[in-house]
C-alpha cells in the first residue's frame, strides 16, 4: 500500500546484524532516546557466527525494547504478521547485505508498511533525525531520501550527503569528507543515494538486488530509481553519525572484486557504449590500483586485471564465495566458473 499522510505515513526501520553486536545495540539505544513516534524497528540477525544473538537478546531482557522475536526460515512468505512495537528477527544464514534487509523489506509489507528505511546498525541517530524525512516525504511522496551522515569519530565532518552518478557509473560523493560548514541548503537533489541511511517507498522502487552478496547495491539501486524516474535527495536537516571503518586495508583482492562488482553492474544496466567506456575506465583504475596501492608488479597486475574483466563477461551475479571467501583470501580461482555454483 502506498501513504501519503501524517496520519497514515508509516516507517520500518531495518537494521542487519552480523558479528556486530555492540555497534548494533549502540545504534538501537540512539533509535529508544530518538523521537520514533509509531514507527516500528525491524532488527535481523543475519547468521551470525559469534555471540551477537545472546547479546542483544540480554539487551533487550534490560530493555524490552522488542515487541517480538522470531525465527527466520527460508520463505519469505511465512513472516509473521504482527503489530509488536518493535520486532526481532533470528536469520540462521547468513543471506549477504541486500538478502538480510529484503527479509525486514518483506516483513515490513507483510505488516502493511511500505516505507521503508536501512540504516546501517554502525550508526547513530539524532533525536529528531527522523521529522525532516517525515515532512518531505508528506510534499514529495514517493521520493527517496538519505540524511546528513557524519564521521561518528570526527562529528565535524562529512561522511557524505549521497551524491551523484557520473558516466560511465562513476560515483561522485556530496561532501565526502568535507567540513558541515559547507552544507548551507536544507534538501540537495541527488542522483546517488547511499545504502547507509536510505529511505524508500518500495511499491515504487522494488527490493534490494540480491545479485550482489555485499557491496554495490546501492548503485545498482540508484541506477534503477533514475530509470524509473523516482527523485532522490539529501535532507541535510537530518542529521545522523556513522562509525566508518578506518582499519580495513584495501587489500589487492578487495579492490579486484570492487571492480568485478561495478563491471558486471554496468554490464546489465547500461548500454554498449557506456558499458564500452567502462570497461575501459575501471580497467585502468584497477591496474593503476593493483599497481600503486598494493605494489603489484605490472606485468602481474595486467594478468590479474584482464582475469577480472574476463570473469565480469560471464557473471550475472558475485556471491559470497567472491565477496568474502576470496577477499579473506582464501584459496578461490577468479578464473574458475564452477566456484559460482
Amino acid at each position: 500500500m502506498s501513504h501519503s499522510t501524517q496520519q497514515e505515513l508509516d516507517i520500518a526501520i531495518i537494521l542487519l546484524n552480523f558479528n556486530g553486536w555492540q555497534d548494533t545495540v549502540t545504534c538501537l539505544d540512539s533509535l529508544r532516546r530518538a523521537d520514533l513516534g509509531s514507527h516500528k524497528v525491524y532488527l535481523i540477525d543475519n547468521g551470525s557466527t559469534n555471540d551477537s544473538v545472546a547479546r542483544i537478546q540480554q539487551w533487550q531482557s534490560e530493555t524490552g525494547f522488542f515487541g517480538a522475536t522470531y525465527e527466520y526460515g527460508l520463505d519469505r512468505e511465512s513472516l509473521p504478521i504482527d503489530d509488536s512495537d518493535h520486532i526481532f528477527i533470528i536469520n540462521h544464514n547468513n543471506d549477504g547485505f541486500a538478502g538480510g534487509n529484503n527479509i525486514g523489506i518483506a516483513l515490513a509489507q507483510l505488516n502493511g508498511v511500505d516505507h521503508i528505511l536501512l540504516l546501517n546498525n554502525d550508526t547513530e541517530v539524532t533525536a529528531s533525525f527522523l521529522k525532516p524525512l517525515r515532512e518531505f516525504l508528506y510534499q514529495n511522496p514517493g521520493a527517496a531520501l538519505t540524511p546528513q551522515i557524519r564521521y561518528f569519530d570526527r562529528p565535524d565532518t562529512l561522511w557524505n550527503c549521497g551524491g551523484y552518478l557520473k558516466w560511465p557509473m562513476r560515483v561522485q560523493y556530496l561532501f565526502a569528507r568535507q567540513s558541515v560548514s559547507k552544507v548551507t541548503q536544507s534538501v540537495y537533489p541527488l542522483t546517488f543515494i547511499t545504502g547507509c541511511a536510505l529511505l524508500f517507498d518500495v511499491s515504487k522502487t522494488g527490493p534490494l538486488t540480491e545479485h550482489f552478496f555485499f557491496g554495490e547495491e546501492d548503485v545498482e539501486f540508484s541506477k534503477r530509481l533514475g530509470r524509473l524516474g523516482v527523485p532522490m535527495y539529501c535532507i541535510a536537516d537530518s542529521v545522523i553519525y556513522h562509525k566508518v571503518g578506518t582499519t580495513l586495508k584495501r587489500t589487492a583482492r578487495k579492490i579486484e572484486i570492487y571492480v568485478l562488482k561495478r563491471l558486471v553492474n554496468t554490464r546489465q544496466q547500461t548500454g554498449r557504449f557506456t558499458t564500452w567506456a567502462a570497461y575501459l575506465y575501471y580497467s585502468l583504475v584497477l591496474l593503476r590500483r593493483l599497481t600503486l596501492e598494493s605494489g603489484i608488479p605490472a606485468m602481474e597486475a595486467l594478468k590479474r586485471t584482464q582475469r577480472v574483466v574476463a570473469l565480469s563477461r560471464k557473471l550475472d551475479e558475485v556471491n559470497k564465495t567472491l565477496c568474502v571467501d576470496y577477499v579473506r583470501g582464501e584459496q578461490v580461482q577468479l578464473s574458475s566458473t564452477p566456484i559460482l555454483e
